[in-house]
This record gives structure tokens, sequence and C-alpha cells, in this order.
């Protein structure tokens, strides 16, 4: 019966020298700890004795009653697997053959390796000619020498760079009467070290993240580069012990998709692989996440139109009327009316009771309108000869008075005092139905695509009718920008308040945000697809962030307005009340041709 099983089945498992039970028992703890969901058994191409097939059919026996599929192959076939389940690939034996098939693998599936290794074979022999991508999960499994019980080391094993050496990492301890025992350092902490190799670093200068400067020093002209992504990335170097060579783009840009779909700038040369890491921080779009991949997110920048702040002196001579609505000044001016008239009629009850004098005072409904318009100037009167009703009627006016005017002069205060920016439109539609305005985007960069392929058709029509225009002549550069709103009028940008508070030394006239004409995206550093340090870059990344030391960057280059110290009150400036003095003037110059008209008319009055 078990000749026509054997026959049944033609795969055979070169002989391990590990007990089956051993063997059986740590690849389940391995393929648990690393959350495996499959197995494939490599075995021989050719065919073996009996001893090898029944350790193929006692493999599928074993895990078959767990649940587990396990899946034999020839070991001449590594590459045309399918990791779709995330497998553990197994080698029961470190033979010749096994030894040849991996010399000539191109490329590891994705998954976690186990390999039984002989007594009389070491790792760096076996895999001499074999090159273990650093990001690869290959475990080898030591028989220990043990005089009571069996004993295995489990050691992962990697090359940093293809030039460099295997390097060993142990990583679990199994015997015969405890079982395995898994160290408490994680895999990352031993992959940390690249050991000194050199990274192709591509990057654009671009201020205030990555500013570039040139110094003298002793007659000979140094170079050096600072700032946010600078800080980072030397960060980064020292705690994974590896160098750069530095590589720009011949474009200057960050990169976007042309029409024939080839990448310029900092993409394209990590979509060529003629670098390894680009370590501007780029924000995430669909055509970039095709070509290239991301670290974990460093920023969530805000994008928001800016334009210039508006000084127009049509704006300040409005506000003189605006600290009251229209409603409120109409309701004003019925109280002015009101109290005259109930002043008028207070005087009148007591004339019989005053003098010729007073009574001719009082005779005209005018001059009670100029004691209500006095009284809410806040201006007193002696009320001699006045009338008990008369002064109630007139202390009313002046509580009445005294509460608007208060009320006026605080908010009229706070104008001059606190800076009141007049926009001319409040989104991106407002914008758009206005049309006079140029709206601009760093030149190939992702904001041009975020407008061009937004499916909301107010960014759409914002690309065609305020960006396009002006493709040919779009900035290249953050400084540029800000000349460019103190030199054009009718001039906006789209800029994210990172950037912007990094560049507030450069800012040469005054800018403002228009906070609804707003978009968010995500943005990291770059870095090759298929890159075997992209996992790790990731976990040095995230560890930075949960130490603080992204967010130290980013108030150290970046601070934000609660960061810094408060400024002392500022004076309010004379071009703030210029046009109160030509008031001020305008009165006076009317006053005088009013009094030079008066003095002719009461002249020709006298001589008639």
């Amino acid at each position: 019966m078990l000749l026509i099983i054997l026959a049944m089945c033609p795969i055979t498992v070169t002989a391990s020298l590990f007990p089956l039970n051993t063997a059986f028992d740590i690849t389940m703890e391995v393929l648990h700890k690393y959350r495996s969901g499959c197995i494939y058994l490599f075995h021989s191409t050719q065919e073996s004795g009996l001893k090898e097939r029944f350790e193929s059919i006692k493999w599928k026996s074993f895990f078959g009653k767990k649940n587990i599929l396990l899946t034999s192959i020839p070991v001449d076939k590594f590459e045309s697997v399918n990791g779709h389940c995330r497998p553990l690939y197994v080698i029961p034996s470190s033979n010749w053959k096994s030894q040849f098939a991996l010399t000539s693998v191109s490329h590891f599936p994705e998954g976690t390796w186990l390999v039984f290794f002989n007594d009389t074979t070491s790792p760096k022999e076996f895999l001499t000619d074999t090159h273990v991508p650093f990001d690869c999960e290959f475990l080898v499994a030591l028989r220990l020498v043990g005089k009571t019980e069996e004993k295995v080391l489990l050691t992962e094993v990697y090359h940093v760079h293809p030039t460099l050496p295997l390097r060993e990492y142990p990583v679990a301890k199994w015997s015969s009467s405890s079982g395995i025992v898994w160290f408490n350092t994680p895999t990352t902490q031993g992959r940390r070290n690249l050991h000194g190799i050199t990274i192709k670093a591509a990057f654009r200068k671009q201020v205030p993240h990555l500013k570039f400067t040139r110094t003298a020093d002793r007659g000979q002209q140094q170079s050096t580069l600072s700032g946010y992504v600078w800080d980072l990335w030397n960060e980064m170097e020292e705690r994974m012990n590896f160098t750069s060579e530095y590589l720009e783009p011949a474009d200057g840009t960050y990169g976007n998709q042309d029409e024939n779909g080839t990448w310029g700038g900092v993409v394209g040369m990590i979509a060529r692989e003629d670098a390894d890491v680009g370590i501007n921080i780029l924000a995430f779009s669909t055509e970039r996440i095709n070509s290239i991949a991301f670290l974990p997110p460093i920023w969530n920048s805000k994008m928001i139109l800016h334009v210039r702040q508006s000084e127009n002196e049509a704006e300040i001579r409005n506000f003189i009327l605006s600290p009251f609505t229209s409603r409120l000044w109409l309701t004003f001016l019925v109280t002015m009316l009101f109290h005259t008239i109930v002043l008028h009629v207070t005087w009148g009850v007591g004339m019989k009771r005053v003098t010729q004098r007073v009574r001719n005072r009082i005779e005209s409904i005018s001059r009670s309108a100029l004691y209500v318009i006095g009284g809410f100037c806040i201006q007193g009167d002696s009320g001699a000869n006045w009338t008990t009703s008369s002064r109630l009627a007139y202390f009313t006016t002046h509580a009445t008075s005294l509460v608007l005017f208060i009320s006026y002069s605080a908010t009229f205060i706070s104008f001059l005092t606190v800076q009141h920016h007049h926009l001319p439109f409040s989104d991106f539609q407002g914008a758009l139905d206005d049309g006079t305005y140029r709206v601009d985007v760093l030149a190939a960069s992702a904001d041009i695509d975020y407008f061009r392929k937004s499916v909301d058709p107010v960014f759409k029509n914002v690309y065609k009718k305020l960006i396009e225009p002006y493709k040919d002549d779009l900035p290249n550069n953050y400084v540029e920008i800000l000349k460019r709103f103190c030199s054009k009028d009718k001039y906006g940008a789209v800029m994210s308040l990172s950037s912007l508070r990094g560049l507030e030394t450069y800012l040469p006239c005054n800018i403002v945000p228009i906070p609804k004409a707003s978009f968010s995206h995500m943005a990291s550093m770059t870095i090759r697809k298929g890159s075997p340090y992209r996992r790790y870059f990731s976990h040095i990344l995230q560890e930075m962030r949960r130490a603080g030391i992204l967010n130290a960057l980013e108030r150290k280059y970046y601070p934000r307005t609660d960061d810094v110290p408060p400024e002392q009150p500022s004076s309010v400036t004379i071009s703030r009340v210029r046009v109160y003095f030509i008031y001020l003037g305008a009165g006076v110059l009317i006053a005088v041709l009013l009094l030079i008209l008066e003095t002719g008319v009461h002249r020709k009055t006298r001589n008639v």
C-alpha cells in the first residue's frame, strides 16, 4: 500500500539531518511569529529514495492536520511562486542542489524564508554566491551541540549591500525541553545599521525647506546646505550609519509627468533609478505613487491661496460709518429727532414761568436740536433757568448718547489698533467670479495636477481660467512668488502655511490668506519602488516622530504664531489716520469759507 502511495506522489524532499518533529515544531513557530498564511516546501528535481518520499508525505500530513496549506515545488522554480498568502518558504536541507538554485535567484519573492542547515555547512559558505536582500526575512536553523537535549539557534541573515559580507543576527533559540524563546530585540533594531554604504540622494534646493548658501572662507568659496530637510536627513544618516551622494535634477524641479508619461525633476531621477531616495518633502499624488514610493507622511500640508494685503484708503474712510450698521445709524438719527421734540415740548410747557431772555433762547426748535446734538457729542450745558421736565429730558439724552458713544469708540479704536484685511473674495469660486486675478502654483509640482485632474468642477475651472493661461510663466521657487506678490497687481499664489512661516524674512510686502480657498495633502520623502531599505527608513522616521524630533525641527524652522514671543503693541501710523486729518482740514477750510460768506452777508445787511 505504501508503494502505491509513493508512486502517486512523484514529489521528493531532500533528506534533512534535523529530526522531523524538530523541523515541524520550528516551522510552526516561525509561521506564527512572521504571520505567514501558507507554506511552500522546496524539493529536489530528481527522484530520490524511499526515505525522502516518506518525509514528504509526513510534511503534508502534519500541516494538513493543522489546516495549513502546504505546497511542494521544485527548487529551480523559486521565482515562479505567487506570494499572495504571505508564504513561508521552507528548504529542509542545505545541500548543493538548494545552494545552486538559490544562486540563480535574481529576485526573492515576498515572504519569509527558513533553511534547515546541515551540521557541516555554515550560512556564509552556503550563501557565498547568493545575494539576500536587506529587507528579506531569511532565517537559518543551526543545530547546537547539546548532551541531553536538542537545541537549535534561529538566525536572520541578509546583505546590507551586494558588495558587503553576509550579516547574521540571532532572533531565537529552540530546545526540546522549553520550546522556542524569541529574543526581545525587534527585527528592525538589528538592521538599522547600514555599515557606511552610500545612498544616492536626489534633492532640489528650495527655500525655506532646503537652503543653499555660499560663503567665502580664506579666499575660497564654500557651499553649504541647511534647513528642515537637511537636518532631518542628517539625523537619519547618523541613526542608520550611511553616507549620501547628492544629485540634483537637470531641470531643477520637483517633477511632474509630461504628455508622453515621462517624469522630470527629483521624481524622474527616482523613477529611472538614477537615485535611491529623494530627500525633498513632496506631496502625495496618484501619478507619483504609481511610479515611486513614499515614506510615512511627515506633513499634512494645508495649501492656501494668498493675495497681497489691500491698502485702499476707501476702506479706511468707510470705517467711519462701519462700526454701526445702516439700521443702527437710522435708529440713531430717529432717536436724536425724538429727543429734540421731547426737549422742545418740555421747554414749551414751562414758558410762562421763564423770563423773556430765556424764552428767546427756546423759541426755535433748531436750538433744541443743537442741545441734543451737543448731548450726543458728550457736550454739557449749564442748565440755568431750565425746567425740571426739560432737565430730565436732557439727562435722558446724555444717558442714551453715552452708551452709543462708548460702543462706537470701542469699535473704532479696535480698527485703529488691530489689523483688518479687506479680501477681494472668500474662496476659489469667488476668484472665478472675480475673474481678474491670476493664480500661480510652483512649476512642475503636484499642485498643478491637483487642479488639472480634480473631479471638483471649481478646481478644474480655476486651472483652465486662472492657471493654464500662464502655465509657461509659472514660478520656480517660493522667493520668486513673494517678489511677484509685490510687483504684480491682481496676483494670487497657492502656498503652504509651513512654507510661508519659514519665509517671513523674505517677505517684501504684506500678504494675507484666503482661508476658504484651500486644500490639504500629505507629503513625505520619496524612495524608489522595490528598495530594500524602504521598510527601515520608514521605521526610523516613525521612531523620530515618537521621540519628538520632527516636532522640534518644525518649531525650529517654521515657528507657529503661538510659539513666537508676543510683540509689543504697535503704534498707530500716520497712514492709518491720514484720512481723518484730511477731514479735519476740510472742516476748517469750510468753516473759514462760511465765515467769509457770513461776514459779507452781514455787511450788506447792515449797509441796507
